[in-house]
């Protein structure tokens, strides 16, 4: 009887993690997302000053700050999809097999 809830146990556990990772997915796509879209706006409000760049550094800055909060993104996003590839590949290399 121990033997099954182990097995239940091991064939179980990689499904609740991978489930984690595409919902810590969504939030970053959705983080994501919104970063895209704000850096629009701030590129378009740069575009229609007068001056450009040099009239509205304040925009500039925030672009570049935008920029790299894209950057660490999509780094997250691609440490969770290896973490989900690695997860998935530990259970189809080791299956259901326990230890002991």
């Amino acid at each position: 009887m121990n033997t099954i809830a182990e097995v239940i146990q091991f064939s179980m556990a990689p499904v609740f993690l991978l489930t984690a990772i595409g919902g810590i997915l969504g939030v970053l796509a959705g983080r994501l997302t919104r970063i895209v879209d704000r850096g629009r706006e701030l590129e378009d409000r740069i575009a229609a000053t007068p001056g450009g760049i040099k009239a509205d550094a304040g925009s500039h800055d925030q672009l570049i700050l935008l920029v790299r909060r894209a950057r660490i993104t999509n780094v997250a996003i691609s440490l969770c999809v290896l973490a989900a590839l690695l997860v998935s590949g530990w259970h189809s290399i080791c299956g259901t097999r326990h230890p002991g």
